[in-house]
């Protein structure tokens, strides 16, 4: 090898994205699942009923979504890494543009027309949103997952 040369091998069995590992995933799914489940006590001791439906279609809205969005985008990191950024970008605008169109189109139906179903389904929606986001990004950087495998650029001797 050249001194000019650049070795990158991508490890063996790594997607090279730890946001996309399952255990990250999974975390996510349950810090967001007991934020929402936080949400829902609240809002039927709150605001009874139509409180509890608003903030259950709400969390559940964003569960949805940002599941399947990340689950696209853990497939897409371990067939076919190189297009792991412009996939990730693509997934992000899709999902704000879809839970957009989700808030807009519930907003409109009678039962949230007006009153504590609407409130608390835009507060589900925002709490459920934050606690992936914060359980994500947390989660992300605890993984510590390395991208490059360092030793192998090593030859014997400390020579390169």
């Amino acid at each position: 090898m050249m001194t000019t040369e650049t070795r990158s091998e991508v490890r063996a069995g790594s997607a090279g994205v730890a946001s996309t590992q399952p255990r990250v995933l999974l975390g996510t799914v349950a810090v967001t699942a007991a934020t929402s489940a936080l949400v829902l006590v609240v809002a039927l001791a709150a605001g009874g009923g139509d409180a509890l439906l608003g903030a259950l279609v709400g969390t559940a809205t964003v569960l949805l979504v940002l599941s399947f969005g990340c689950a696209t985008l853990a497939v897409v990191a371990r067939v076919l890494p190189a297009a792991t950024l412009l996939v990730a970008l693509v997934t992000y605008l899709a999902q704000a543009a879809l839970m957009l169109l989700v808030f807009v189109r519930i907003s409109e139906v009678d039962v949230f027309s007006d009153g504590p179903g609407r409130t608390w389904l835009a507060l589900g929606l925002v709490a459920a949103t934050l606690a992936w986001m914060t359980a994500q990004l947390v989660l992300t950087l605890r993984a510590r997952q390395p991208y490059f495998d360092a030793a192998s650029d090593r030859q014997p001797g400390g020579q390169r």
